[in-house]
């Protein structure tokens, strides 16, 4: 029988109850993706931006009602960051030639509004805001 194993992910904002979650795609291609974490709240910093490069498949949906199964029955109940071990995801786009050569990782937060999870051949770059800036993503059409 498959394992649902999964590891808590080391990041600032692992065990944040209930952070927010945000999803942003930038320009830069579909195989870039770019999650904002606020464990505090969407008012109070610092906040979290999670650069993700090499993406093969990105999710975020609303966490009431949310029943993708994303590992969370083996991930521990107060962590809200985990690496998927056993992501079936994963190891589809892994024996791609998309993900050939990458080690392929299933991320996912569940936040308190929103539930993101991200396939990524590279493991995400994690960025601190300290204070309020902005971000823009611009595409030609």
């Amino acid at each position: 029988m498959e394992s649902l194993e999964a590891t808590v992910w080391q990041t600032p904002f692992t065990f944040a109850s209930h952070p927010s979650v945000g999803l942003i795609i930038e320009a830069d291609g579909e195989g870039t993706a770019l999650l904002v974490v606020a464990p505090g709240g969407l008012d109070d910093y610092p906040k979290y931006l999670v650069r993700f490069s090499n993406v093969l498949s990105v999710t975020c949906g609303e966490e009431a009602g949310f029943s993708l199964q994303l590992g969370q029955d083996c991930s521990p109940r107060e962590a809200a960051a985990h690496i998927w071990a056993a992501s079936p995801y994963a190891a589809s786009y892994a024996e791609t030639v998309f993900g050939y050569g990458l080690e392929v990782c299933h991320y996912v937060i569940f936040g308190g509004d929103n539930i993101a999870s991200v396939v990524a051949g590279t493991p995400p770059v994690i960025e601190t805001v300290t204070e309020p800036r902005e971000i823009t993503v611009r595409y030609a059409v």
